[in-house]
C-alpha cells in the first residue's frame, strides 16, 4: 500500500522524500533568515517610539428611557433600540484634545540619534527645553540639530523646503519659504532670532555636559491643527 501511496504521489510530480532532502540541504538559510527576522524584529522594538491608542465612551442618561414590562417583553423595541444608541457615544472631542496638547507641550518634538539612521524621540527626558514667542512665527516641520560643543554653547542647523511659518498665537500659516537653511553657533539660555525664527534653548534637570556632548539632539516644532489631527 506504501508503494502504491509513493507510486501516485510521483506520478503526479510531487516527490515529498526529494523534497525533505533538499531542504535540510539548505538548512542553513533558514537560521540565516530567521536570525535576521528576530534582528530586525529586537530593533524595532528597542527604537521605535510607543504609540498608545485611547478611546473614552460617553453615557447621556435619558430620563424618559427606563425600563418597562413592556420594554422588558420586547413590545417597543424598536424605540428602545433606538434610545439605547443615542445613550452611547463615542468621545472625540476636538475641544478637549486641544486643551490636554496645550497642556503637555507636544508642539516641540525632541530627538536623540542613536545611530547613523535611527534616532529616538524624547519627552519626559529631554536635557533641553526650546522656548519660542509664540507672537513670532517659527518652522513647521525642520529638524533642528544641534550638537554641544561646551556647557554653555551648541552649534544648530537646519535646512529644508517649502517651509511654512506658522504662528501660534492665531493659529496660522503666516508664510512660505521655498528654501530654509540655517548653520550657526548659539549660546543657551540666550535667545536666537532672524527673520523666520525666535525660540531660546534652555537646559533642563537632565542636562549633563558629560552626557550630552557626544551625542546630536534635534528638535522640531508642529502646529496645533496637525497635533490634533494626529491625537484624535
Amino acid at each position: 500500500m506504501k508503494n502504491l501511496d509513493d507510486h501516485i504521489l510521483e506520478e503526479e510530480g510531487l516527490d515529498l522524500k526529494g523534497l525533505i532532502f533538499k531542504s535540510l540541504n539548505i538548512w542553513y538559510y533558514f537560521v540565516f533568515t530567521t536570525f535576521i527576522a528576530l534582528l530586525v524584529a529586537f530593533f524595532i522594538n528597542k527604537y521605535t517610539t510607543p504609540i498608545y491608542k485611547v478611546q473614552a465612551s460617553l453615557l447621556i442618561h435619558d430620563e424618559n428611557s427606563s425600563l418597562n414590562p413592556e420594554a422588558i417583553i420586547g413590545i417597543p423595541f424598536y424605540q428602545t433600540q433606538k434610545k439605547l444608541q443615542n445613550e452611547i457615544a463615542v468621545l472625540k472631542s476636538h475641544s478637549l484634545t486641544k486643551k490636554a496638547i496645550q497642556k503637555l507641550s507636544f508642539d516641540v518634538t525632541y530627538y536623540v540619534k542613536v545611530s547613523r539612521y535611527i534616532q529616538k524621540e524624547l519627552y519626559n527626558s529631554t536635557p533641553f527645553i526650546v522656548n519660542y514667542l509664540k507672537s513670532d512665527a517659527q518652522p513647521l516641520g525642520v529638524l533642528f540639530k544641534i550638537k554641544f560643543i561646551s556647557d554653555s554653547t551648541l552649534i544648530i542647523s537646519a535646512q529644508g523646503e517649502d517651509v511654512s511659518l506658522y504662528n501660534f498665537v492665531d493659529n496660522l500659516t503666516v508664510d512660505i519659504i521655498n528654501e530654509f537653511k540655517l548653520t550657526d553657533t548659539i549660546k543657551l539660555n540666550e535667545y536666537y532670532k532672524n527673520e523666520y525664527l525666535n525660540f531660546v534653548i534652555i537646559p533642563s534637570t537632565f542636562f549633563d555636559y558629560n552626557t550630552v556632548r557626544n551625542k546630536v539632539y534635534s528638535f522640531t516644532f508642529h502646529s496645533q491643527n496637525q497635533l490634533i489631527g494626529q491625537y484624535r
